[in-house]
């Protein structure tokens, strides 16, 4: 794994540069973008991306994703999975909006969630990733949820950036060690 040791005003001031500046297909409202997830991370330490599908829905998620102290637990699990170092934890989806219902009863099938991902999110959500390593150099890239594209999508994305990343379940229902995955 590389090692990239960073401030945590650098990564929020690279996560506001790429929010600031990356191509939408539907505007700013209810936009999410790169999110920091570390509450208490002050110490200089290299940056862990976790990606997903989505953020979750507005009514239940505005304020999680307002307030980094309520995604600590991705820090957290970002510890485990870089072998107990702290990061800079930094958490982005492939749908970069809040959603008005849940991804899966708005989400019937595979053709559904490749039409909200590439049709209504980014105008270029594989462009938007490889933007963002370059910008931010993650020691740690982890892939999280299973039942969705996330998979695929990952595959595709870490081979376009010639990088390893890990694939796990979706982080926000805990870590299972037992499903762990490097892909490169």
């Amino acid at each position: 794994m590389r090692r990239r040791i960073v401030k945590k005003t650098d990564v929020i001031g690279l996560l506001k540069s790429f929010n600031d500046g990356v191509a939408l297909k539907q505007g700013r409202k209810n936009f999410v973008g790169a999110i920091y997830a570390s509450a208490s991370q002050d110490v200089d330490c290299s940056v862990a991306l976790i990606i997903g599908i989505n953020y979750g829905q507005e009514e239940t998620s505005r304020s999680s994703v307002d307030k980094s102290e309520d995604l600590v637990f991705y820090e957290k699990h970002a510890r485990v999975l870089g072998g107990g170092k702290p990061f800079q934890t930094v958490l982005w989806n492939f749908y970069p909006y809040l959603t008005k219902s849940e991804w899966l009863e708005d989400i019937r099938n595979s053709a559904d969630e490749a039409q909200r991902i590439f049709d209504d999110g980014y105008s270029d959500p594989l462009g938007a990733f490889e933007q963002l390593v370059r910008q931010l150099d993650p020691e740690l890239i982890v892939f999280h949820g299973i039942t969705s594209s996330v998979p695929i999508l990952a595959r595709i994305a870490i081979r376009r950036v010639g990088r390893e990343a890990i694939l796990v379940p979706n982080l926000a229902r805990g870590l299972k060690r037992d499903r762990i995955r490097t892909i490169a």
